[in-house]
């Protein structure tokens, strides 16, 4: 659920801010997100407690069931394998995985309005829309995905190695081929079919790399993915960087519109 409520983020900013810009002007934008973001933060802390049995507004059923779900995990308190987890080849597999579907990630995020209003010629606030129509596929593939990839092992079709991989490698190989294909098409209805289809299978990778953390690291995938996450949080520094010097080595880096 954090992962498609990232992504519904990404889908409201895209919808919004073209019509946002188009009709108050670009300042717009960050009055209506800054504004947004403070009320949820206000709303977080007056809502959101600790624990369970500090949460005035659960159930003594629902609070009950997960405080005893917990009660033995309570009792053993392990000590974190620091030195297993950073000599850990998975982990590092993982966070080369994360950081690859992050590059593309970030990649898009950061240039496809930019793609899709001076490339395609769609105008401001059209851009906007289109723009979110691939995370909207993405959000519509996350649930399917991971119930497809829990049948095949419990039907016992694949291991859980298997589906890992078979999941991330399928989900990057058809990222790729889609995007290429977009370069070498000129019509905006195949162009926008490629690029949704390439931000949208990126959903089956989330059975692949991203649970894999569950796998290697039962008791400490918090920790694993945090530094998983870290290594692929990098691309949203470089990624523009890159793109902009590829798009043009003579000039300044470009992030969006900004210019150093």
């Amino acid at each position: 659920m954090g992962i498609s409520g990232v992504y519904f983020g990404i889908i409201v900013g895209m919808l919004l801010s073209g019509w946002l810009a188009t009709h108050f002007g670009w300042e717009s934008i960050f009055y209506v997100f800054g504004t947004a973001s403070l009320i949820w933060c206000f709303a977080w802390f007056a809502i959101v407690r600790d624990s369970p049995d500090r949460d005035p507004w659960i159930t003594k059923n629902e609070k009950d069931f997960i405080l005893n779900s917990f009660k033995d995990y309570g009792q053993r308190r392990m000590k974190t394998p620091w030195l297993a987890i950073f000599t850990s080849m998975p982990v590092y597999a993982v966070s080369v995985a994360h950081f690859a579907y992050s590059y593309g990630y970030y990649t898009l995020l950061t240039e496809l309005p930019y793609y899709m209003r001076h490339i395609v010629n769609f105008d401001l606030e059209t851009s906007g829309f289109v723009s979110a129509i691939p995370y909207i596929l993405l959000i519509a593939l996350l649930f399917p995905s991971g119930y497809l990839a829990d049948w095949f092992q419990i039907k016992n079709i694949l291991s859980t190695s298997q589906v890992r991989k078979f999941f991330n490698n399928v989900s990057f190989f058809a990222q790729m081929v889609f995007l290429l294909l977009a370069a070498y098409f000129t019509n905006k209805i195949h162009i926008v079919i490629c690029i949704s289809l390439s931000i949208g299978l990126g959903a089956f990778s989330m059975s692949g790399f991203l649970a894999n953390t569950l796998d290697i690291a039962p008791q400490f995938s918090s920790i694993v993915l945090g530094i998983s996450n870290t290594i692929a949080t990098l691309p949203g520094l470089i990624a523009p960087i890159v793109t902009g010097f590829i798009l043009d080595p003579n000039t300044p880096v470009r992030f969006n519109s900004l210019h150093f």
